[in-house]
């Protein structure tokens, strides 16, 4: 574990795991403690505090697929490659609800929302959106300004999608673009600012009003 100066801390005890990881370690803060995850090639979550403890015995294993965790509805969740939700407590109680997701879907979550992309159906807080087929990145969401935003772009068509939270295209949507969008307010207007990469690696910023 490093400083934001790149010099090494002291006192982080983990120095090796028992599988390959899948991912960068990721920090989640839940009920006022902080939990360190690793999705590891074992289908195991080996869950560690701040000193690189062992902090929660996750019971049972978790195939994981390329989606990261996130802290959801006060858990840990993730995804697994039959499709279904996997939410993990801080005791290591693991719950598995079925979402019928195909084995490529994509997810973002916060901590009281989730969205979901499987083939070309968004799923947003439980409303569908069916999009045209196409190659999707994977769905971001965005709090700007007290509105919860959606989005993903199709990359083979160049297309890039936003929603509110219920369902509804953002006016003017879609447009062009070729790549996952950031969205912010980055001036002292009220309108939004979304960049987006384009087919030959330069960038477009959409003002949004």
């Amino acid at each position: 574990m490093y400083d934001n100066r790149g010099k090494r801390i002291n006192g982080f005890t983990l120095k090796k795991v028992n599988a390959n990881m899948i991912s960068s370690p990721k920090h989640i803060r839940l009920q006022s403690q902080d939990y360190i995850l690793i999705p590891l090639e074992n289908n195991t979550l080996k869950i560690v505090s701040r000193t690189g403890k062992d902090r929660v015995n996750v019971k049972g294993k978790i195939a994981f697929t390329d989606n990261a965790v996130f802290s959801y509805l006060n858990t840990f969740m993730t995804s697994d490659q039959e499709g279904n939700l996997i939410q993990v407590d801080t005791k290591g109680n693991k719950v598995n609800s079925s979402l019928k997701l195909t084995p490529n879907h994509r997810i973002d979550a916060t901590t009281k929302t989730l969205v979901t992309l499987s083939e070309n159906i968004l799923n947003i807080k439980g409303i569908p959106v069916k999009l045209p087929y196409g190659t999707f990145t994977p769905p971001k969401i965005f709090y700007v300004n007290n509105t919860l935003y959606f989005s993903t772009t199709d990359t083979s068509a160049q297309k890039v999608y936003l929603f509110y939270s219920n369902g509804n295209a953002v006016e003017g949507f879609p447009v062009y673009g070729n790549s996952t969008v950031d969205l912010a307010n980055s001036d002292k207007d009220k309108a939004l600012e979304m960049v987006v990469a384009t087919e030959d690696n330069s960038l477009l910023i959409y003002e949004i009003n």
